[in-house]
């Protein structure tokens, strides 16, 4: 196929780059080689919807690739003892779980010692997760907090409705100060939160405010 391949236009011919638009441009027999997306048209790949069908043409169903912001892997981050964040993220399917990991630093409060109103009692750092569901989810989303690195550490969960907003404390394992002595034990502490849909499609943003704080213990 050394010559044109249409004689009544210079549009067509080896010399030609080929271009997306359903025409054996560079006559070499193909249609849009090396310029057609993932599903063999023209132009960006469709955006994945949750309609039962392949719409993005990778493979998958019903993923809706590229909204979720954290991709399934976890996400580590460092508060003081006593901050507060609010996060706004989706989740895609039931198997697709966000996962924080908070290290709730009490170098970054500025002291190790006791609070103030601690003086008599133990101090303890805790974490609190509050999820908010939005009215428009597909069905009920599951918030699961603990301390330690993620799921494999004691856990406890809840399951909240579109609409709804729920949250759960949980308190370091095992170390605390000062009762009623100023002293320098670190009560810095891993905690996590996890959130998942409960419906096969479930992308809608919700909103996770996570809290670090120090409590006093008798």
């Amino acid at each position: 196929m050394g010559g044109d391949c249409a004689d009544n236009t210079t549009q067509r011919s080896p010399a030609i780059t080929e271009r997306c638009n359903a025409i054996d441009d560079d006559c070499d027999g193909r249609t849009d080689e090396g310029v057609a997306n993932a599903c063999g048209g023209c132009g960006a790949v469709p955006v994945d919807r949750c309609d039962g069908r392949d719409n993005d043409c990778d493979g998958r169903v019903d993923e809706l690739s590229g909204a979720d912001e954290s991709g399934g892997a976890r996400i580590d981050l460092t508060f003081s003892t006593r901050e507060s964040r609010t996060l706004n993220n989706r989740v895609n399917s039931v198997a697709d779980i966000d996962h924080y990991r908070v290290f709730a630093d009490e170098a970054r409060s500025g002291n190790f010692g006791c609070e103030g109103g601690c003086a008599t009692a133990n101090e303890q750092t805790r974490f609190r997760a509050d999820l908010t569901v939005p009215a428009d989810a597909s069905g009920p989303f599951q918030l699961c907090v603990g301390t330690g690195d993620g799921p494999a550490e004691p856990f406890q969960c809840v399951n909240i409705n579109p609409g709804q907003r729920r949250d759960l404390v949980v308190s370091m394992a095992g170390r605390n100060c000062c009762n009623g002595i100023l002293c320098d034990q670190n009560n810095s502490a891993f905690f996590f939160a996890t959130v998942r849909g409960q419906e096969a499609c479930s992308n809608s943003t919700y909103r996770l405010i996570m809290t670090t704080f120090e409590a006093c213990v008798e």
